[in-house]
């Protein structure tokens, strides 16, 4: 498995595992992302993040190291323009670990940034970064939307999941069940990049 062979802190570890290895893969929304540090608990997250704003999309990272980050967007491809909603995800344990991990050995006020500078990618500036960077871990020509499709086609390969999850997985991506439908135009054989992955709590997640 790529990611776990990577070394933990490093940016390209980071990004596949905000690309699929701990959650399901966003679009090219991540590019300018800021961290903040805040002391609060699940029932003030969405309160915290109108409050203290700082770019469309950012990250709530408590500064109690065994509570989870919480990722904030605003600003999205499928947003609501007349109504728009605020997407929330809590990151979980293990993506939280990454990104703390991350930050220690490269302090920086964004999820990504240009390596030149502590200055937030550009929406273009970071699909090109993410494509070489892709390219190189995995010897072939990949991009973020490759990753999304392929993470799809790998789930919905084998028809196990419900109309239920089918649609869970379509909100936690940010796009419509009909959207991801359409997303599955790769065989399962060249979805290879992802392997199941057992879980204590019996459930299974993908691995790149």
């Amino acid at each position: 498995m790529v990611r776990k062979k990577l070394a933990i802190g490093s940016k390209e570890r980071l990004l596949l595992s905000f690309y699929g290895g701990c959650i399901p893969p966003l679009r090219n929304d991540l590019h300018a992302c800021a961290i903040q540090l805040l002391k609060c608990d699940d029932d003030e997250v969405a309160k915290q993040a109108l409050l203290h704003q700082v770019t469309p999309n950012e990250i709530l990272l408590p500064t109690d190291r065994s509570a989870a980050g919480v990722l904030i967007l605003r600003d999205f491809k499928t947003q609501d323009r007349k109504h728009p909603v605020l997407y929330t995800r809590f990151l979980g344990n293990e993506l939280t670990k990454e990104l703390r991990a991350s930050l220690e050995t490269d302090p920086r006020p964004y999820l990504f940034t240009e390596s030149t500078s502590a200055r937030p990618y550009t929406h273009s500036a970071f699909a090109m970064y993410a494509r070489r960077t892709l390219q190189r871990l995995f010897g072939k020509p990949c991009t973020l939307t490759l990753l999304r499709h392929s993470y799809i086609s790998h789930m919905l390969a084998y028809g196990q999941l419900t109309i239920r999850d089918r649609e869970q997985l379509a909100a936690e991506m940010c796009h419509s069940p009909a959207a991801q439908a359409q997303y599955q135009w790769i065989e399962p054989r060249e979805a290879g990049r992802w392997h199941s992955v057992d879980l204590s709590d019996g459930t299974k997640k993908l691995e790149a």
